[in-house]
This record gives structure tokens, sequence and C-alpha cells, in this order.
């Protein structure tokens, strides 16, 4: 992927990469937000920030990129309520970097990428099931009301 920017490769060491791919990416047709969580180096879609289970999102990408293991959690729809505080280095978008979007083709194909990034989860979701299930999040499938 270029860097429209720089004329060059997207070099994910780059503030203004970066910076240019969350202004020319992907985005959701349902308004809401992606963030890009510093910590973990994971992308989600923000679900809803004032929900009263907390901030609600659903996970885009795993935690090791590279690896296969963190994969299967996300094509499960992992969905998690949380209540931590951002860090300076997180960044939200309304438009997610074309690379992410690639990446999630690769590993779920087309249907389930667009499902995880439009698809209006939070009506499904019955937070009783939520809270005795969670651990770090929870399927979609285990928590459907």
């Amino acid at each position: 992927m270029r860097c429209n920017d720089h004329n060059r490769e997207y070099r994910y060491d780059c503030p203004d990469c970066v910076v240019a791919a969350h202004r020319n990416g992907v985005k959701s047709r349902n308004g809401d937000m992606f963030i890009y969580g510093s910590y973990w180096g994971t992308y989600s879609r923000v679900l809803s920030m004032n929900h009263p289970e907390g901030i609600i999102e659903v996970d885009l990408t795993a935690v090791n990129p590279l690896s296969d293991l963190g994969w299967p959690k996300v094509a499960r729809i992992n969905i998690r309520a949380h209540r931590t505080s951002r860090s300076p280095r997180d960044m939200l978008s309304y438009a997610l970097p074309d690379y992410t979007v690639e990446r999630m083709h690769e590993r779920f194909g087309v249907d389930l990428t667009e499902r995880l990034l439009h698809e209006d989860f939070l009506p499904q979701i019955d937070w009783a099931k939520y809270r005795k299930v969670c651990n770090g999040g929870a399927a979609l499938a285990d928590i459907l009301l």
C-alpha cells in the first residue's frame, strides 16, 4: 500500500503515514468509530462509548497479527465491554486503514469482514449472558438474545 503523502510504501513506524492511513481508509456504514489500541497494537470498532456496561467494542484484529493464534477469537465476533481509559497514543478515527481491511479480507473473507465493519451488534446482545461468559470479551454466538 502506498502513502499518498510521501509517495512511497506505508511505513507503520511513521506517524505521518499512520495519520494518512486513517484519513484515507474505509468507513463504517453506520458511522461508528474505529480505535487503534496502542498497548496491544489492535484495531476495534467502537459500538458505544457510553453504554451502561462501559465502552463496547468489537475486535477487528488479533493481538499479534503475524501469528495465527489470535485470529480465531476475532472471527467469533468478540464483543468487549470495558472501562479502560485511553492512552494518548491510542487513535480514534472514522476510517480504518485499507491495509487493515486487506488483512481482514485475507483472514476472514469478505462476508465476515463486512459484518465486523458494519453490522449493528448491540441490539443482539443479552448482557446477563455476557456478564456470565465474559473473559476478555465474549463471542457473539454465546451472548445472543
